[in-house]
This record gives C-alpha cells, structure tokens and sequence, in this order.
C-alpha cells in the first residue's frame, strides 16, 4: 500500500498506453478526505478516452475513474 498519490495512481488510455503522474500538490498522507491536483505530461496523442486508476490509497485497493475526452 502506498499514501503517496504520485506512486499510486496512473492514467490509461483506450489503448492501454499508461501515463505516470509528475507530480502531486496536494494533501498529504492520512486523513479522511484528501485533496490536491495529480499533474500529468502531455496526453499524446489526445486519447478518447482516458481512466485514472489509484491503487493502494486508504486501505482501498484500486479506485477507477473514467472519462469521455473533449474532441
């Protein structure tokens, strides 16, 4: 398990292409809620589609979260 969001969390595209976070701003370990922003390189080619998996976090083994990008 991991609390560091940078390490714990990658972005996928439709095609499995993974993009690794280059940073976390943000909360830091422990508490209930935390908040921040996981900043990522440029999407490249733009994908359709885009999911956010975070694994490890909370004593929640993978959160997933999925998006429709913008044309």
């Amino acid at each position: 398990m991991s609390d560091d969001m940078a390490k714990a969390a990658v972005l996928k595209d439709e095609n499995g292409k993974k993009y690794i976070p280059i940073s976390w701003e943000g909360a830091p370990p422990g508490g209930h809620h935390r908040q921040g922003i996981l900043k990522f390189g440029p999407l490249s080619p733009t994908p359709k589609k885009i999911k956010l998996v975070i694994s490890g976090v909370g004593g929640i083994s993978e959160r997933k979260f999925l998006w429709t990008t913008l044309p």
